[in-house]
């Protein structure tokens, strides 16, 4: 037997885990619980926490800023300045976002920004970048798009949106649905 701090980072949090487990609660608080562990063992804390879910009707409330970890959840909520503003599944949230993500860099990116707003609404800024929703499937009308303002545009990217991008889109202010 060792004293518990001789242990790594990563055992000490899975001791914790397992000493808030014994008496098997009905609910399972856990803030941040693998924050600046390595993906081995974060893997292995999720592994043990979906196994303790599937064997008891514990249900785990969890904080995280791994949104990654937050896909697997049932449900997930967005707080702001403390006040909760999304909550729903994480396929619903993402939905809501639209069907892609527009990632656009340029060196006047207010300029551009500012012309491209109309057709593809609101964004969301930072440096040289914006980041529009696209709610449409079809993209052929991006297309044209990034062909008639190419030589204002550093890069353009069109991508499927993920639970990060919820994330950005409510910590800026911004509302899911259009």
């Amino acid at each position: 037997s060792k004293p518990v701090a001789t242990l790594s980072g990563g055992m000490r949090r899975a001791l914790d885990i397992v000493r808030g487990v014994l008496h098997q609660p009905r609910i399972l608080f856990l803030d941040e619980p693998t924050i600046g562990l390595d993906l081995p063992n974060r893997r292995r804390i999720w592994c043990f926490l979906e196994k303790l879910r599937s064997h008891t009707a514990m249900t785990v409330l969890l904080t995280t800023h791994y949104l990654e970890e937050a896909v697997s959840c049932d449900r997930v909520s967005f707080i702001r300045k403390g006040r909760l503003v999304e909550s729903g599944t994480p396929r619903a949230l993402v939905e809501h976002l639209g069907k892609h993500i527009v990632e656009v860099e340029s060196a006047d990116i207010d300029r551009l920004s500012a012309r491209l707003e109309p057709m593809l609404g609101p964004c969301l800024r930072e440096g040289d970048a914006a980041t529009f929703r696209w709610d449409r499937e079809d993209i052929a009308e991006l297309a044209k798009l990034q062909s008639d303002f190419s030589a204002d545009i550093g890069s353009w990217k069109v991508r499927r949106p993920n639970l990060n991008d919820v994330f950005l889109w409510v910590a800026g202010g911004k509302a899911l649905k259009s």
